[in-house]
């Protein structure tokens, strides 16, 4: 999490556990929605290339 929101490790360390947990789900759901148009970027490349 410190490497996705270039936030210092101390800083996730200091939450309460139940402030941690939130930012945990919140940040997992941004990674995975990174990952799904990385993914769909990648798809749309290969086709573009298929049809040359």
């Amino acid at each position: 999490m410190a490497k996705n929101n270039n936030t210092p490790v101390s800083f996730w360390l200091s939450l309460p556990l139940p402030d941690l947990v939130a930012w945990i789900k919140a940040s997992n759901a941004i990674v995975e929605k990174e990952n799904a148009e990385r993914q769909r970027a990648r798809q749309s490349i290969k086709q573009a290339h298929r049809r040359k």
